[in-house]
């Protein structure tokens, strides 16, 4: 009787033991995967330069572009404009004013007296000189593998000499369109179905408080109605709620522009796709 109470007590301790050694294994193995998988989630997410990497070099600028390929960036977003001479030039503003210290209209100035303006001596005398870049030169920085998303700046009287700049680079499939002007990417649908299509949204303002307003989920049928490919959302108005629903609808979801990694951390159980950040590279550590 006495033995048969030692094996079972014996039997009991060898149990307990096993558990104490297994349990904390099995528990490490959770953790780990969980790590995993939030690491997976993470790489998922494109880094997209927003105009090259302008936080360390001139935006909109060849320099730029090879600097944010160089830092690892997924993708890098220009901005493109057609000057009254037809070219497709590489620059976020209307005028030059801010970029160079001299005021010219794109639109109404033809290419080669914007060529000459030194774009890039404001971030520095290393890039003296610098200069407004065509978009046929921009994508000539574009290696395999890695996109252009190109904001449109100008109105559907671009899109002619866009096609022929796109047809001429062999890069059109690297190619993402975006822009805030609807009925730009609707046309540019119609010329190429297959290319994908963002629409861009600036967050609205209550200008008696000042604050920035959530996204309606109204965009999404918007997107939905036109053919488009997804949303790009200015993260001052960024939420859960536009985001499940966006996925939900199938929609590829872009966020503008996060240059805090606590920030971007929040975007990664929400299924965004790309995050536009000035500090690419900076990102890309932290991510």
């Amino acid at each position: 009787m006495l033995e048969n109470v030692d094996k079972n007590r014996f039997t009991s301790i060898c149990w307990l033991l096993g558990c104490s050694l297994i349990f904390p294994g099995i528990l490490m193995t959770m953790l780990g995967c969980k790590g995993s998988i939030e690491e997976s989630r993470s790489k998922s997410i494109q880094i997209a330069a927003h105009r090259g990497a302008s936080h360390l070099a001139p935006e909109n600028t060849i320099v730029s572009a090879r600097l944010a390929w160089k830092l690892g960036a997924d993708a890098v977003e220009c901005d493109v404009q057609q000057t009254i001479d037809g070219e497709i030039v590489v620059i976020h503003d209307l005028s030059t004013d801010r970029v160079s210290g001299e005021h010219l209209w794109v639109g109404k100035t033809p290419w080669r007296r914007l060529k000459g303006l030194d774009v890039g001596s404001h971030m520095g005398t290393e890039y003296v000189g610098e200069e407004i870049p065509t978009l046929y030169d921009f994508l000539m920085t574009l290696p395999e593998g890695k996109s252009l998303l190109l904001e449109v700046k100008s109105g559907p009287e671009i899109l002619e000499g866009l096609e022929r700049v796109l047809a001429r680079s062999g890069k059109q499939k690297q190619v993402v369109l975006m822009s805030f002007r609807l009925e730009v990417l609707v046309l540019a649908k119609r010329r190429w179905p297959k290319m994908t299509m963002v629409f861009l949204k600036k967050a609205a303002q209550d200008f008696s408080t000042g604050k920035r307003l959530a996204h309606g989920v109204h965009l999404i049928e918007i997107v939905q109605r036109n053919n488009l490919d997804g949303l790009g959302l200015d993260v001052r108005g960024f939420n859960e709620e536009i985001a499940r629903e966006a996925k939900r609808a199938g929609l590829l979801l872009y966020v503008w522009t996060v240059d805090d990694p606590a920030v971007a951390g929040k975007f990664v159980p929400m299924g965004v796709d790309v995050l536009i950040t000035n500090r690419p590279g900076w990102m890309r550590k932290r991510m």
